[in-house]
């Protein structure tokens, strides 16, 4: 898949400053990059991709393509488009119930979720417990 966007800017910073911010917005995570550096989009410019990605398309079916699985396909296509500071997100947005999704940071060192069954981007909620972010 080949998907062009309009130029935009990106920022190049330390795992250390990403690490901080991911840290930050979730507290209660384990945190693991993979890389020393990483780019930082603006939000705008992963709106435009989620836009035109077909991910969200993708049949649910329980335990073979869910949540987890919905998450590591975005995150490669993401990636495989431009690698930046996109990872996956394991939660618990209630004692019951976990869930895989993505999130990323952006060029204003801002912190977002993003559902990728749906596209929507969103502010990590505050009364989520946070288990793990890979990156």
């Amino acid at each position: 898949m080949s998907i062009i966007l309009y130029p935009f800017n990106f920022l190049t910073v330390k795992a250390s400053v990403v690490e901080g911010l991911l840290r930050k917005a979730f507290p209660s995570a384990s945190i693991f990059l993979r890389d020393s550096y990483y780019r930082l989009l603006p939000k705008e410019a992963i709106e435009q991709f989620l836009a035109k990605d077909l991910t969200d398309r993708e049949q649910y079916l329980s335990e073979f393509f869910d949540c987890d699985d919905f998450s590591f396909v975005l995150m490669g296509r993401v990636n495989l488009w431009f690698p930046n500071a996109f990872g996956i997100l394991w939660a618990y947005p209630s004692k019951h119930f976990g869930h895989a999704l993505n999130c990323f940071v952006d060029f204003s060192f801002k912190v977002w979720c993003v559902e990728p069954q749906n596209d929507n981007v969103f502010e990590p909620p505050k009364n989520w417990d946070y288990y793990l972010v890979v990156m």
